[in-house]
């Protein structure tokens, strides 16, 4: 099998004894689904020489950013610890104009039944008509942002499954923004040598859309 390098992996924004952080890009599983050919688990297993890397923290294939693996699988349970005790931060641009910030406290149906959510958002700036968030989960339900905030009328920009069609298609055609409009910008962990985060700057085709805006 030919090599991967890390530089053709992903941006390495952690590593320390324990584990590594990359920043993942957009249309990549974090572990294998399905019949999908790449994963980013086993090309950062190739890539570092790691064949026992485990997943903490994965993203949605459509998410792009901050994504911690644990080196070895006994590590998992206090860096899940970390992670829980710690804080997550996503950027998303939002339809329409939001309040300046906010609490959204909305149970989301996990495996068939209703579990605790909740999200705390602040607006960064209005782009364009739209908001420029700042996203904190309290509780990681699946797609939780996503839903959320379509559930209180502002859905992702690029999400087409909870998202409002109109919208994506205009940035789709104006934009090429062909993904929800999500990135995983930190992570802020209390480790046992300190606290420490792990950050992932934004990515590049989401950053061309805000520059296309004139943000």
């Amino acid at each position: 099998n030919e090599e991967v390098s890390v530089s053709e992996l992903a941006d390495v924004v952690l590593e320390d004894a324990t584990s590594v952080a990359l920043n993942k890009m957009p249309f990549e599983s974090t572990t294998p689904l399905g019949e999908a050919g790449s994963n980013l688990l086993e090309r950062a297993r190739r890539a570092l020489g790691e064949p026992e890397l485990t997943t903490i923290h994965r993203l949605d294939i459509g998410t792009s950013g901050a994504c911690w693996f644990a080196r070895r699988p006994e590590y998992v349970a206090p860096l899940a610890l970390a992670l829980e005790q710690g804080e997550k931060t996503y950027l998303a641009l939002a339809r329409g104009i939001t309040h300046e910030k906010g609490t959204i406290r909305r149970p989301l149906l996990d495996a068939g039944r209703p579990r605790p959510a909740l999200t705390r958002y602040r607006r960064r700036a209005v782009v364009a008509g739209h908001s420029w968030l700042e996203l904190r989960p309290e509780h990681g339900r699946k797609h939780q942002l996503r839903r959320h905030l379509a559930s209180i009328g502002h859905a992702i920009l690029g999400d087409d499954r909870y998202g409002q069609a109109a919208s994506n298609r205009h940035f789709s055609h104006r934009h090429g923004l062909d993904r929800p409009f999500l990135h995983c910008a930190a992570l802020r962990l209390p480790l046992a040598h300190g606290r420490v985060e792990i950050a992932a700057p934004l990515a590049g085709d989401l950053a061309a859309v805000l520059d296309a805006l004139g943000y």
